[in-house]
């Protein structure tokens, strides 16, 4: 089986030239080849977050031509389990528990801007399973990284960020 660094298309020195010189949003493929966190599900993670709290954003599912801000969105404090259970029943009764008040069918939700090193302080190994270095980052891992887990449909309107690189990790989705 060929090394999974072997087939990265650029190494870490070109990675961050060609970072320092972009101008638009831009995909990197098979850079992450090898990642640890790529083998992150949801059901993973909760399951490594176990009772932990989490503040997720909601909205209704309508076809709109503006921005939905974070002013205008519901918020519910849920465990990712609850998440993840209200997610699976797309046909059942009003979920009981924190999404009670939100039928799936009409809403979708996320949990954005997670720090990982909170989330995961018990679980420092976590960290290491994000490797920033691959792109030029040297020492940087998921310590300073965020999650964000979400139904299909959650979004944030197109926005940019004044500040660095914002790289992604996409796990799972679209």
């Amino acid at each position: 089986m060929a090394d999974p660094a072997s087939t990265k298309p650029f190494g870490p020195k070109e990675t961050q030239r060609i970072l320092r010189h972009l101008q638009t949003p831009t995909v990197f493929t098979n850079m992450a080849a090898g990642w640890p966190a790529l083998l992150w599900t949801a059901e993973r993670l909760s399951h490594c977050l176990r009772d932990k709290v989490l503040r997720f954003r909601l909205g209704r599912k309508e076809e709109k031509n503006t921005p939905l801000f974070e002013t205008q969105c519901s918020y519910v404090e849920a465990r990712l389990e609850d998440f993840l259970s209200w997610t699976r029943d797309q046909t059942g009764p009003l979920h009981v528990g924190p999404f009670c008040e939100y039928p799936n069918s009409d809403y979708w939700a996320y949990a954005d801007y997670k720090y990982i090193a909170m989330l995961f302080e018990d679980r420092p190994s976590m960290f290491e399973e994000v490797k920033w270095s691959d792109f030029g980052f040297e020492g940087r891992d998921g310590r300073a990284s965020t999650l964000w887990v979400g139904t299909g449909g959650a979004n944030t309107p197109c926005h940019l960020d004044s500040y660095g690189f914002n790289l992604v990790l996409q796990v799972q989705g679209r």
